[in-house]
């Protein structure tokens, strides 16, 4: 997975399925703190809804973005956490480019060595 914040709106690819992913404003700052470990009850006592955090982690777990780490240390809260309110979260799947993510051989690579090394398993290709 990789991601990229656009003025306060994410962007998550996956490379493995080649489907991108669109945030909104409010799913953007949620995935912030998700993605680094912060805990679902942590946002919620930073005023986030419960409704809206639960709904948009149920989401990113089934969509393979996000899972379950119930034995991981849990992580601060970002500075200055603002959950934009105007609008739930939505996460939005678009697949139509996901043939041609998950076939560019570039993300084909060996972790340590880099392009264009194949990784161990898949260098008789």
């Amino acid at each position: 997975m990789v991601f990229e914040d656009f003025d306060g709106e994410v962007v998550v690819l996956d490379l493995g399925t080649g489907r991108y992913f669109g945030l909104n404003a409010s799913a953007s700052a949620l995935w912030a703190a998700l993605s680094t470990g912060v805990e679902t009850a942590s946002l919620a006592d930073a005023g986030a809804p419960a409704d809206w955090i639960a709904g948009f982690a149920a989401e990113c777990v089934q969509a393979g973005l996000l899972v379950e780490a119930p034995d991981a240390p849990e992580a601060a809260l970002p500075a200055g956490f603002r959950l934009p309110t105007d609008a739930a979260p939505r996460l939005e799947a678009h697949s139509e480019l996901s043939d041609l993510i998950a076939a560019d051989p570039i993300h084909d690579v060996d972790l340590q060595a880099g392009w264009p090394h194949l990784p161990p398993d898949q260098v008789d290709r």
